[in-house]
């Protein structure tokens, strides 16, 4: 149902002889307001027909999210305003003596396919304190017995769609939408249309890396250069989003979240490979000498790629000239809003969960303790071929955002975000001797988060990458 079931839907329902039941007081009440108990509720159900029913938990939430879009709200990632959503904890008080309040009176709160109102509701299922053992169907989660209901949306203070708790039992009463099967398989889950999501919005694309003997710009004259030898360009598209996080186990210079406008730009697919940077010496621009001796570019077995996990700092700008065409070394804020799939409000690249499939080596931590570890599927160091996980990738298809070493960025460390760029750029102390910024982490668990921040020195070249970004318009 596009709108909960109302005041006026149950008074027709009492006209029709159908709610016998019913309290005689339900007639008086508002047109747009339709409090029942919940043992009542599949009498409605029964009287709209045509297989109408309390919809389950799991219908509920994906139709909040817009047919299972990563949105932490019915129409995006940011907090409702007063546009949407009249919260008495910043808004003037609406009152409601008319139908100026009733369902849909607030458009701009609508999931993408025009459902109002998801919010403080009683779904099918029989409350759980937590999804271990929930149907994987999308069905209701219904005990034998009978226990309280899941209301879902909360309250008009908290609307997030992953919002829930436990309502009352038969005799409580609230509100309620219906749903209805439709004839069919089920359906896959929604893209974000071309400007429909508060980041601009872009269609799913297939998380894949390159094929394995992709046509690159060559160094010499007809010469094959395989796509891992060569920087591969992903477009992520402009927009704003909350950068940090405000999670209390976070470090402290995760925090303050702060919403940061990002122009739109192009990052590389992968993190720069040995072959990368073996073809950068070669050209005479990179320099190979670390305080230890050369790179081991030349080394059995060959990784050419592999990421080179030992390049400090002038190393990375030194590829960044090589490479040209006025690349750079990505912001803080570019990195993290790649990282984040354009800005989505997710732990990781690809979305809340962490396993094997996504990253290399995965090991357990104090801080992760249902996490047993994969082990190391890669021998050379602790690295992995560029994008050999596939599932752990953005959904703009950029690779290793998580893991398979740290990542260079522009930005002088700072303890936190108090004072930082809201427009996307690095933020940086001319003439101090700051760190710099290191993101994407390594194999242990706890380190993998698209929020987590480390610092290095400029001269340091442990276990830190390069991956660089730069405007469309160059290619």
């Amino acid at each position: 149902m596009r709108t909960k079931v109302t005041g006026c839907m149950i008074r027709r329902c009492l006209d029709a002889g159908r709610c016998q039941d019913f309290p005689d007081d339900l007639r008086d009440l508002p047109d747009w307001v339709g409090y029942i108990r919940v043992a009542d509720m599949p009498e409605v159900a029964a009287w709209v027909g045509g297989g109408a029913r309390l919809c389950s938990e799991a219908e509920w939430e994906f139709a909040a999210r817009s047919g299972g879009l990563p949105f932490r709200y019915p129409w995006g990632n940011f907090p409702p305003t007063c546009a949407q959503l009249p919260l008495p904890e910043f808004c003037e008080p609406v009152e409601c003596p008319t139908e100026e309040c009733a369902p849909c009176s607030w458009p701009d709160y609508n999931t993408q396919q025009g459902v109002c109102n998801l919010v403080n509701e009683y779904v099918a299922d029989t409350y759980h304190a937590n999804y271990r053992g929930a149907p994987l169907d999308g069905s209701a989660w219904i005990d034998n017995g009978w226990a309280h209901r899941v209301l879902r949306g909360v309250s008009w203070g908290d609307p997030r769609v992953s919002s829930r708790w436990e309502g009352g039992g038969q005799q409580a009463i609230g509100e309620f939408r219906l749903c209805r099967t439709l004839d069919g398989p089920p359906s896959e889950p929604a893209s974000v249309p071309g400007g429909a999501s508060p980041f601009g919005g872009r269609q799913r694309v297939p998380s894949l890396p390159p094929p394995p003997a992709q046509r690159a710009p060559a160094a010499n004259e007809g010469e094959e250069i395989p796509w891992y030898c060569t920087p591969q360009w992903v477009d992520i598209p402009g927009g704003s989003f909350l950068m940090g996080t405000d999670d209390p186990l976070a470090a402290l210079d995760e925090t303050p979240t702060h919403e940061v406008a990002v122009r739109p730009f192009q990052i590389m697919q992968a993190k720069a490979t040995f072959c990368m940077v073996r073809r950068c010496v070669e050209a005479g621009v990179c320099d190979a000498q670390t305080p230890e001796g050369p790179l081991p570019l030349d080394r059995e077995p060959i990784r050419d790629d592999h990421p080179l996990g030992l390049a400090s700092f002038a190393l990375a700008q030194q590829f960044a000239a090589w490479v040209g065409q006025g690349t750079r070394l990505c912001s803080e804020a570019e990195w993290e809003y790649a990282a984040r799939s354009a800005g989505q409000l997710w732990t990781y690249p690809w979305g809340d969960g962490l396993d094997c499939t996504r990253v290399n080596g995965l090991w357990p931590s104090p801080e992760y303790p249902d996490i047993e570890g994969c082990g190391r599927s890669c021998y050379l160091g602790n690295w992995c071929p560029v994008c050999s996980r596939p599932e752990g990738n953005t959904i703009q298809g950029v690779c290793d955002m998580a893991g398979n070493s740290g990542e260079w960025v522009e930005d002088h460390y700072h303890p936190d975000y108090v004072g930082a760029p809201a427009d996307g750029n690095p933020w940086l102390d001319p003439g101090a001797e700051a760190d710099r910024v290191v993101r994407s982490g390594g194999i242990e668990a706890w380190t993998l988060r698209s929020t987590r921040r480390a610092h290095q020195s400029e001269e340091s070249y442990d276990a830190t990458a390069i991956r660089l970004c730069r405007s469309p318009q160059q290619r």
